[in-house]
């Protein structure tokens, strides 16, 4: 009926796409446990282009209530700026946390 199969870890007979899922999920939730890698990459490339920075992880995470819906959700307190100047800073810090860290 579901094609191809396989079993989990009681035996129990398991359709692929749901193997599929459980996949997906596993990767997540293994890339949600390095919170505290992405966020320091986050701090130190928000550091290096704006001076006088405070970073935040806020919510779910920082809070242990991590589920497969998740995100690492940043704060990140600077002096005043214009909503100009927030757009690049934005662009600025995820440019290097992507090309640097």
């Amino acid at each position: 009926m579901y094609g191809h199969t396989s079993s989990d870890l009681s035996g129990n007979i398991l359709p692929m796409r749901w193997l599929s899922c459980l996949t997906g999920i596993r990767y997540r939730f293994e890339r949600l446990r390095g919170w505290r890698e992405y966020a320091e990459k986050v701090a130190k490339a928000a550091r290096a282009v704006a001076e006088d920075v405070e970073v935040y992880v806020i919510r779910g995470v920082a809070e242990e209530r991590t589920t497969v819906l998740s995100e690492i959700d940043t704060l990140i307190v600077v002096k005043r700026i214009s909503a100009e100047e927030k757009k690049m800073l934005y662009v600025e810090i995820l440019e290097k946390v992507i090309d640097e860290y």
